[in-house]
């Protein structure tokens, strides 16, 4: 259990990051981004009802009250950054400011909509996320019955509270999932945000898997099943960066080009204008060197055309007309 309570709090270090990066390249306006905002906001919210029990670990009395306190704190100050993270991405996707509360739930209850007609029209290259997700999901729904067992029977306030921490967790981790299936179907698995996303959810299963299967002194890899599920999301997450680091074409290369995927940058980088200007005065210089005679008739420079010989045979033969003819008018006038 606390290796996974620490988990959770890495996973929402890590999607504070990436929104982080987000904010910096003004894409809180892309779906993964206000889904990353929606889960860390119920992330926060829903581990609120986990703080006795996350605050039981510790001995002493007064620890545990500052902790609490503390903690309390922080996650109602992650509630509203997330929140208006996610508010600002739908006021500048539908270019509208201060949006009023309906039209926010109008908002918010559209992108549920068209989530879940994402879970049922899945391509085939997001089944394997779909299938993790549904997992997650499974595993979110048990903690709720066995938080509502414990609360039927009057278990203690640790074992309930820690029931609350799990299910914030899988919502948490369900969003990102989700995130990757969607990233998966639009071949876009290979950006820096999704390989951290692929590595963040690795890592997680595999600090479950330690703490499930930790017991004494000894470690017992058959009761800690959470280790296959870090196997998809670590092969995913180097299968994308292998891609990325090797996503240079050849065109890419003679054009100088730099295929850079990082989120929110740009995909190519300008060529230098003045190196390009100079290597073309350099062509110019060594052309003009070649003798004429020597140059192909397409590699002849247009202002030479101005000192090639001219026929003028035709402005002769007019000028002696003109002369004869006034020799026979002056002729004509002596006679």
């Amino acid at each position: 259990g606390k290796y996974g309570g620490a988990a959770g709090y890495g996973l929402a270090a890590g999607t504070c990051h990436i929104l982080s990066n987000a904010i910096k390249n003004n894409r809180l306006t892309t779906d993964s981004s206000k889904r990353l905002n929606v889960g860390l906001f119920f992330f926060c919210l829903i581990s609120l009802f986990s703080l006795p029990g996350e605050a039981a670990f510790l001995p002493m009395f007064g620890p545990a009250v500052l902790l609490m306190t503390a903690m309390m704190f922080i996650k109602g100050w992650g509630c509203n950054l997330s929140y208006q993270g996610w508010k600002a991405g739908v006021e500048d996707s539908r270019g509208l400011a201060n949006m009023t509360s309906n039209q926010l739930l109008g908002q918010f209850a559209t992108d549920v909509a068209s989530s879940l007609k994402g879970i049922i029209k899945t391509p085939r290259k997001g089944f394997v996320y779909l299938f993790l997700f549904f997992m997650v999901v499974l595993g979110g729904f048990s903690s709720v019955m066995e938080a509502q067992f414990y609360m039927q029977y009057g278990a203690p306030l640790f074992n309930i509270s820690l029931q609350w921490s799990a299910l914030a967790r899988l919502f948490f981790v369900s969003s990102i999932i989700y995130s990757l299936k969607d990233a998966a179907e639009q071949g876009r698995l290979t950006g820096m945000a999704f390989i951290q996303m692929n590595f963040m959810i690795a890592a997680w299963a595999l600090f479950v898997a330690i703490g499930q299967g930790t017991y004494r002194l000894g470690f017992s890899t058959s009761k800690s099943p959470m280790i296959l599920m870090s196997v998809p999301f670590m092969y995913g997450g180097i299968r994308s960066l292998y891609t990325r680091s090797n996503s240079v074409t050849p065109a890419q290369h003679s054009q100088n080009i730099d295929p850079k995927i990082e989120s929110g940058n740009p995909l190519a980088i300008k060529i230098d204008s003045s190196a390009e200007k100079v290597s073309k005065e350099v062509n110019r210089g060594l052309t003009d060197n070649i003798e004429p005679s020597l140059m192909s008739e397409s590699d002849a420079d247009d202002d030479s055309l101005d000192n090639l010989p001219v026929d003028d045979s035709e402005n002769h033969t007019q000028n002696d007309e003109d002369a004869n003819e006034r020799n026979g008018q002056n002729g004509s006038q002596q006679s």
